[in-house]
Formats: C-alpha cells, sequence, structure tokens
C-alpha cells in the first residue's frame, strides 16, 4: 500500500459518518493485517501530512493517530507490549512495555508528524518538558519522540539541550525501521536501555549533531550492525521524502490553477470562507443581542 492510498484512506473515514464515529479504530481494521514488510515500507515516508489536508481537519488528526498506530505496530513487531493512548489531552502518544537484562519497565512516546511545506523548526513544538511530566499518568519510566530526521531542528537548538536534561529520547522512523528489521532477523526483543537512558550519557551542552552521533551509534550497538546502517535507511527515507515533495509542488500548482480558473464569484466566496469573516460576525452580534 502506497502513501497516496492511506492518505485516501484517512480521508474516505474522515468523510463517512459510520466510520468516522471511532476514527481510530476504523484506521486500524482498514490498515490491517500489520504485517512486518508492510511496516517497514510504511515507515519508509511516514509523519509527512499532505497539502491537500485543511490545517487543523479531522483528517489531519487522523494522519497523526495514523503515525502512532504505525510506531505502536512497529514495536509489537519488535516483541513489546504497546498501543495507542486514545485521550491525548495533556498524555502522551503512545506507551511502551520494555525488557532487557532481566528488568521490566514502561516508556511514553509522542509521535510527530508535520507538512514538508513548514518552515518553524521551534524547540516547543515537540514539548520536551510536556512529554517528562507525561511519564506520571503512564507511571512511566522513560520517554521519547519519534519523527522524521529531517524535521528535527538544526544543530545549535536549544532542543536537544532539553532532550538531555529530561532524558527524553529523539528518534526518528529510520531509527526504528531499522530496529525493527534487526529484531526480525535476529528474532528476538533489542536491548532498548541504552537509548532510553541516552540523556544520562550525551554531557550537557552537546550540540545536536553531537546528540545524533550518540544517537545513531547507540542504535547501530543496539542492532549490532555497522555505522553505515542507519546512514542507509535515512538516505531511503530521505529519497522518498523528496519524491512526496515533488507530489506536494504538483498539487500546489493545480490549486493554483483552479483558483485562477473560478469565476469571480466564487473567488470572493472562498476568500470569505477561509478568512472566517462571517463566524466572526455572528460571534461579535452576540455583543448586540
Amino acid at each position: 500500500m502506497d502513501d497516496e492510498n492511506i492518505w485516501q484512506i484517512v480521508a474516505e473515514i474522515c468523510r463517512d459518518e459510520e466510520l468516522s464515529k471511532n476514527k481510530l479504530d476504523s484506521l486500524r481494521d482498514r490498515l490491517s493485517p500489520w504485517e512486518p514488510s508492510v511496516i517497514q515500507k510504511r515507515l519508509e515516508s511516514a509523519g509527512v501530512i499532505p497539502e491537500m489536508y485543511d490545517h487543523d481537519s479531522a483528517e489531519e488528526k487522523l494522519y497523526a493517530k495514523y503515525c502512532e498506530l504505525l510506531v505502536s505496530e512497529s514495536f509489537k513487531k519488535m516483541g513489546f507490549r504497546s498501543d495507542v493512548i486514545e485521550t491525548t489531552i495533556d498524555r502522551a502518544d503512545i506507551w511502551l512495555e520494555i525488557t532487557g537484562e532481566g528488568a521490566r519497565s514502561k516508556a511514553v512516546g509522542d509521535v510527530k508528524a508535520f507538512r514538508l511545506s513548514r518552515t518553524a523548526l521551534n524547540p516547543k513544538d515537540y514539548k520536551i518538558e510536556a512529554l517528562h511530566k507525561w511519564r506520571e499518568p503512564e507511571k512511566a519510566d522513560y520517554a521519547f519522540i519519534v519523527a522524521p530526521h529531517t524535521q528535527f531542528p538544526g544543530d545549535k537548538s536549544r532542543l536537544y539541550q532539553e532532550a538531555i536534561t529530561y532524558n527524553v529520547t529523539l528518534i526518528s522512523f529510520a531509527h526504528i525501521e531499522l530496529m525493527l528489521k534487526t529484531a526480525l532477523e535476529r528474532g528476538i526483543s533489542l536491548d532498548m536501555y541504552p537509548l532510553w537512558n541516552i540523556g544520562k550519557t550525551i554531557p550537557s551542552g552537546s550540540s545536536g549533531n553531537s546528540y545524533w552521533s550518540m544517537i545513531d551509534t547507540t542504535v547501530t550497538e543496539i542492532c549490532n550492525s555497522t555505522p553505515d546502517s542507519i546512514i542507509l535507511y535515512k538516505d531511503k527515507y530521505l529519497k522518498k521524502i523528496r519524491h512526496l515533495a515533488n507530489d506536494q509542488i504538483k498539487f500546489g500548482e493545480e490549486r493554483i490553477a483552479d483558483i485562477r480558473s473560478m469565476d469571480r464569484e466564487k473567488l470572493i466566496d472562498k476568500v470569505i470562507a477561509a478568512e472566517g469573516i462571517n463566524g466572526k460576525i455572528q460571534i461579535l452580534r452576540k455583543y448586540l443581542a
């Protein structure tokens, strides 16, 4: 199943009155069975919100839930217990029960999806301190954030200091794909503790480049693979993202052409709707009642 089909399925569920009553279950069912090979394919381009979705729309929110499901199902296939946390107001997105060295503990994670047209790479978008606090409701020992490696802030961002301070592990979909492939090939659950404790091993004040170097090294050591392996997975992800970016450019160009072809009245109505002017007027009229 390719990315455009997933985007369409998300849109179809949101349009269908019956399916939209429980969007998450509908999405989980439509994308089942979650076979390992299918999950790996989906990880190659996860975390990209299509421009065809309106901002803050039901489609955008459901696509974000799809990314959470994908990460949770990935960890399940690695041999861990995991699921999506459905009520995510002041809560994490997913939980994960982890094992290693005879111990058992729990981690919570946030899964991020962004538009490729997004320009601001602001640390506040990642809610590091909030996620640190969200361990408590789930009685979790560890916390992590998953996002496209292309969408994390640059080398000098304070995001990395926050991640180190609160021991919140930052990883990408490419890292998860490599770990999933390794776990499947070796038929064992990976020892994730070095990854979840990464904030305790990286010196305070480290740059973003240093942080990612340590993450890459830790993941490859967990997978007992060569340093080049994660580079290959990141490059594969980037190649797919470039393909998606080209598709999104075509969509934008088609929308421009559609708008240019509209007659004057349709264009006026569209601008009024986009500005939300009528809704604002209705609210203001309440003060005159």
